[in-house]
C-alpha cells in the first residue's frame, strides 16, 4: 500500500513539474498588425511592455514603411481573468494622419488622475504571440522579444 501511495505521489510531482507552464503576460511585445473592425489593416512597428502592475506602448502605424501615425501610452493595468484585463491609462501622446479605417488624429497630450480612464480588452495569449481585442473591435497583433 505505501509502494503504491509513494508511486501516485510521485506521478503527481511528475506531472506537475514537467507540465508546459502557462504563458505570461509579462515582458516586451514587438507590435506587428492593427487589424481595424471595418476590415481594414495596418502594419505597425513599436513594442508594448508588462510588468507586474505596468504597461507602457510606443508604437507607428505605417504605410510604404514610412511612420503615419503614432501613439505613446501607459499607465497601470490589472487581470481579471484568463483572457480578460483591464488598461488603466494615465498617459497618452498620439497624432496621426488619416488612412483607411483611421481618421487624422490631432497632437493630443493627456495626463489623466490616479485611476485613469479603465479600457477593458479581452487577449490571447501563446508562448510568443499576444493578440489584444479593443472594445472599438479593433485589435493589435503582437509576438514576444523579451521576457
Amino acid at each position: 500500500m505505501a509502494a503504491a501511495s509513494f508511486a501516485g505521489l510521485a506521478l503527481l510531482f511528475c506531472s506537475c513539474t514537467t507540465a508546459t507552464p502557462r504563458p505570461e503576460l509579462k515582458g516586451a511585445w514587438r507590435a506587428e498588425v492593427y487589424d481595424l473592425a471595418d476590415g481594414s489593416q495596418h502594419p505597425v512597428s513599436g513594442q508594448i511592455i508588462f510588468t507586474d502592475s505596468d504597461w507602457t506602448v510606443l508604437y507607428f502605424v505605417t504605410q510604404d514603411g514610412q511612420a503615419q501615425r503614432a501613439s505613446g501610452e501607459g499607465g497601470s493595468y490589472q487581470l481579471e481573468s484568463a483572457g480578460r484585463l483591464v488598461f488603466h491609462h494615465l498617459f497618452n501622446l498620439s497624432f496621426g494622419k488619416d488612412l483607411p479605417g483611421l481618421p487624422a488624429s490631432p497632437l493630443r497630450m493627456q495626463i489623466q488622475g490616479d485611476a485613469g480612464i479603465a479600457e477593458p480588452c479581452r487577449y490571447e495569449l501563446s508562448q510568443d504571440q499576444l493578440r489584444l481585442f479593443f472594445p472599438s473591435g479593433n485589435t493589435m497583433s503582437f509576438r514576444r522579444s523579451s521576457r
